[in-house]
């Protein structure tokens, strides 16, 4: 089934929060369980589910050929010859070391992620939620190709 991703995410004022992280980092890693509660049961931002994540690799082709042969996934191609690999509402966008797209995590390693969120609240609400938090924002508002179609991203 194909839909305006656009048109959706305008109706539902969806947002699209990136953060790159190295795997070695977790929300769990620097957040208590405790204050993890806390700050989902207070907090003014609501995060609804994954759009999709930037996995870097050290050979596109070799993940590409695992991702479909092995877990069944459909490897798709988008803007600039980018390779993506869909399952359901969601995607895997694949960097490879040392040629990665911007924006991208700081350190990409073989193995490291950027994962893309989306949320209910509205664009404008992020937006102050992150200057509360002291939180700059590197780029964005952004169009960008989400799995389902285009979205509007931030980059903290």
């Amino acid at each position: 089934m194909i839909r305006s991703a656009v048109s959706l995410a305008l109706k539902k004022q969806l947002l699209i929060i990136n953060y790159a992280a190295s795997t070695n980092t977790s929300f769990s890693s620097v957040v208590s369980s405790k204050q993890q509660k806390r700050l989902v049961s207070s907090s003014p931002l609501k995060i609804t589910h994954l759009d999709h994540l930037v996995l870097t690799v050290k050979d596109i082709n070799t993940t590409v050929d695992f991702y479909t042969r092995v877990l069944c996934m459909e490897c798709t191609t988008f803007k600039g010859g980018r390779k993506a690999l869909n399952f359901g509402e969601q995607k895997i966008n694949l960097h490879e070391v040392h040629k990665e797209f911007e924006p991208k995590a700081y350190t990409p390693t073989p193995g490291s992620a950027d994962l893309c969120f989306i949320t209910s609240t509205a664009l404008s609400e992020v937006s102050e939620h992150f200057k509360t938090c002291k939180v700059d924002i590197l780029e964005g508002p952004v169009e960008r190709t989400g799995a389902v179609g285009t979205i509007r991203s931030l980059y903290p």
